[in-house]
């Protein structure tokens, strides 16, 4: 089903590091999942991407901080809406984005990582030098937004291996995240599905094209 919206005044922007109004957050809502969703009825925090709630576990910092130390693991079997898969690498890059580019938006989240790691195809972990409930349900709500197959070959970042934890260090790129339209750009398909640049040949709709705008919730723009 096509579903159309009226909006009460034009959108500015659907870049999701930038966008900050509630008129752009009407749609890129639907089109972002997160790892971690409350339940409604008893705001209970429950595993949505993930496959479980976080682990979390004290950690003190180099400085004597009072930090936490998170584990994540990410449900297999996911899918960007062009029908790649979804795993722990995306949400590595995306939280390396916005720290290593310090993306305004999202400072007071990204601003106590101290180092972000990937430790298998679906598992990361992050060490924060706070000590916050909610945390992992913020970090992890910012895992997901800058899908790394459409995002890294134009970003470009220059990577060195020199993190606290062996992780990854940028050192450089090419775009700022500020530059990114990608909901203007047609997608240029895959190997996997080389007709996605001309038609959402995926999802059923083939007299209907994608944007860059990927996501895999539950509608597509």
């Amino acid at each position: 089903e096509i579903t159309r919206w009226t909006m009460p005044e034009h959108l500015s922007t659907l870049n999701p590091l930038t966008a900050n109004s509630a008129y752009e957050w009407q749609v890129l809502d639907l089109i972002y999942d997160r790892l971690i969703e409350q339940n409604p009825c008893t705001h209970e925090l429950i595993p949505w991407v993930a496959s479980d709630l976080p682990t979390l576990e004290e950690w003190t910092g180099p400085n004597g901080e009072l930090g936490t130390h998170m584990y994540f693991q990410m449900r297999e079997g996911l899918r960007w809406h062009d029908g790649e898969p979804v795993t722990a690498a995306d949400a590595v890059f995306c939280l390396d984005l916005n720290r290593f580019q310090q993306v305004e938006r999202y400072r007071s989240t990204w601003e106590p990582i101290y180092d972000v790691k990937q430790t298998g195809t679906y598992t990361w972990e992050v060490w924060y030098l706070q000590r916050y409930y909610f945390a992992a349900r913020a970090v992890g709500g910012l895992g997901f937004m800058t899908p790394k197959h459409l995002w890294e070959n134009w970003i470009g970042p220059v990577k060195s291996p020199t993190g606290p934890f062996g992780s990854d260090v940028w050192t450089g790129w090419v775009n700022s995240h500020t530059q990114w339209y990608g909901w203007e750009w047609a997608h240029p398909g895959t190997t996997a599905y080389p007709n996605l640049g001309t038609s959402d040949t995926y999802n059923g709709y083939a007299d209907m094209g994608l944007t860059q705008l990927i996501g895999f919730g539950p509608f597509i723009y």
